[in-house]
Parts: C-alpha cells; structure tokens; sequence
C-alpha cells in the first residue's frame, strides 16, 4: 500500500512538473515584437456568410484602399517608372521589387519575386453582422505610416470584403474600432473610434536590432521534448525540394521561415540575415535528427479574385491540420543550432509559412504534447 501511494505522488510530481515546464515555455521570454492592428466592425446589412479563406479578400481590399490612399499619381496601373515608389508606403508593402536594391545579391531573382512582404492579414471572423479582422506589421519602421494604415482599413468598409453571391454586392461595413496591440507586452491601445476619430498613441518600444532576439527559446531547450506538434490553422501550402509537399518534414517549414526572416532582414532591415553556412548547416541538422511521426490533414482547394484584373485564379492544393514531429536525442547537442530552429519556429507563429503567408495562409500554433500516442 505504502508503495503504491509512493508511485502515485511520484507520477503526480512528473505530471505537475511537465505542465510547469510547458508553461514556462509557453510565457518566458515573450514574443516577436509585431504590432497587430485588430479591426472590428459592423456589416451594413445582413449579408450571406462567407464561403472558404477570406485572407483574400482582406489582403486585396487593403491593398487596393492603401494604394488609393497613398499614390500621388492618382493610381496608375503601374508601379514601374514611379519616381516615388521607394518613399511610397503601398510599394514598399505591396510592390517592392529586388530590382530595387542593385547591390543586393541576396535570393536575387528579378521583379517581385523573393521579396518577403512585411505584413500579414488575418482571416475574417463574423458573429451575426459583427465582424473582426487584422492586419500584422513584421517591420516597425513602417509604423510610421499608422495613420495611413488606419485611413485604409475606413476605405475598405467602403469598397466591401468580397461579393455576396445573393445580393450581387460588395459586403460593406462600418469600422467601430481600431486597436493597436503589442503581442511582446500585451499592450492593447485604441488608436480609432467611430467617436473620437484616430486617437494617436506612442508607439511601445518594440524596435530591437534582430527579429530573433525577441523571442527566447530557453525554456523549450532546457525542457528537451521528444515529440512537438504543429497545428496549422489557415491553409497551407509548403515547397521542399522544388515540389509541393503535402506531409511536411520539419526542415521543411524550418528552411522555409529561416529564407522568409532572412528576405525580411536585407529588404525590411527587421535584423541580419542568416548566413548561407548556417543555413546549410542547420538544414543538414534538423533533416537527420528530426522525423514526421504522426499528421492527420484535409486537402483544400484555393482560388483567389483579383480586384486589379478581375479575374480568378486556381492557386492549387493546400492542407489544414496538425503534423506530430519526433526529435533525436542528440538534437538538441547542438545548442546554437537547436535554438535557431526553435526561434524560427516560433517567429513562424506570426509571420507565416508557405506560399501566400502575406494573405493569411500558413498561420499555425507550435505545442509540446504532454503524451503521443500513435495512431
């Protein structure tokens, strides 16, 4: 008896500690800091619900209001030649080409192509005709343009989030408000009111040197899990090898968010990019020393309308679900490395994977299971 009431406070501690240990992880350290505008509203009517991803939609909206608002060349159907464009705010997030940085080399592939955008929009969510949206900043020095910013999120309610298949019309909405938040301290400020207009606030101090800096893996390093899941919420579609792959390897997304923050360091100054030794080197590590063990997903077809050429377009085949990784032992021998991975991963949570991050998709929630069981 007194045995069996030994092993059962034995399991009870093991139990509380890993819950400890994961909380820890969960809240130390902080995270990146981005600045979230969360916009909600008010639907003019009742219009028929959305049907699919609405990242779309909210990308194409804010893109279209941000360049109304900001080109001085009364919207041009083209960027190219603009002796403005590089102090233009629609550009520099929507339009930046690497042809515009000559002396950069850097995943140097002509046009548009392999430049990272620095924002993210989040998906449409909708109770009855309330609705609820958000736009994510990765680099702080385009905070500056926040009133901009703001102007563009009153524009789209004007010019609606996507066509209502039973009214024929564009949704349109009343912006409420407008909240700035910090994910790094929580802060959350107003910064517009359907009664008080734009309510200018200081910006938190976020502006560090290095994106990765602002977010610490220790506790996650120090716990040494065997099995991390990743859980992805928007559709997602990840390239390895040149192809489309629907059961992601880790190095997969690794190697995916290691190019992303690195186009986002020499294009969007958010720090320095990771050199090609340590790329190499960590794509080496992670591909031998980490294994997919478990992945239960759906399959989901995506196209997207055009507001520029009023077309559609068949993007192909993304997932949704979750992946269950196993990770070796000697994983985490290499600290420097471990912790890169770690912190790429974690960054990932707010600026996306794959294909189409800037719309939404690729959003996903990184967790350490408390016991995997396979199935």
């Amino acid at each position: 008896m007194v045995v069996f009431v030994l092993l059962l406070l034995l399991c009870l501690f093991c139990v509380l500690f890993h819950v400890f240990m994961f909380v820890c992880w969960l809240f130390s350290g902080g995270f990146p800091a981005l600045i979230l505008y969360r916009v909600f509203g008010v639907f003019d009517c009742d219009y028929f619900p959305f049907v699919g991803f609405t990242g779309f939609a909210v990308r194409g909206a804010f893109g279209v209001a941000l360049r109304d608002l900001a080109c001085v060349r009364g919207g041009e159907t083209s960027c190219r030649g603009c002796e403005y464009r590089l102090s233009c705010v629609y550009y520099l997030l929507f339009e930046l080409r690497s042809v515009d940085f000559p002396g950069v080399r850097f995943a140097r592939r002509g046009a548009a192509r392999g430049v990272a955008r620095p924002y993210v929009v989040l998906p449409v969510r909708c109770c009855g005709r309330d609705l609820e949206f958000g736009v994510v900043i990765i680099a702080p020095k385009y905070l500056e343009y926040e009133f901009m910013f703001i102007s563009s999120f009153l524009k789209m309610g004007f010019l609606g989030l996507g066509v209502d298949p039973v009214r024929h019309v564009r949704r349109r909405f009343r912006v409420v408000e407008v909240v700035r938040e910090d994910p790094l301290s929580g802060l959350r400020q107003v910064v517009y009111s359907d009664e008080d207009g734009y309510v200018p606030q200081p910006l938190p101090d976020c502006v560090k040197v290095n994106l990765l800096d602002r977010v610490s893996a220790d506790s996650l390093l120090d716990l040494r899990p065997r099995f991390v899941e990743v859980r992805f919420l928007t559709p997602t579609q990840v390239r390895y090898g040149g192809v489309v792959v629907e059961e992601f390897p880790l190095v997969a997304i690794v190697m995916n968010l290691a190019r992303r923050y690195s186009l986002l360091a020499v294009f969007h100054g958010v720090g320095d990019p990771i050199p090609t030794d340590v790329a190499r080197e960590l794509r080496d590590w992670v591909r031998d020393r980490v294994k997919l063990v478990f992945s239960r997903f759906r399959r989901v077809g995506l196209r997207k309308f055009s507001l520029k050429t009023r077309q559609v377009r068949d993007l192909g085949s993304f997932v949704l679900g979750r992946f269950v990784y196993e990770f070796d032992p000697e994983f985490w021998s290499r600290r420097d490395l471990a912790e890169l991975a770690m912190k790429l991963l974690l960054v990932g949570q707010y600026v996306g994977v794959g294909q189409l991050a800037s719309a939404g998709c690729g959003q996903y929630v990184l967790s350490v299971p408390f016991r995997f069981v396979r199935e």
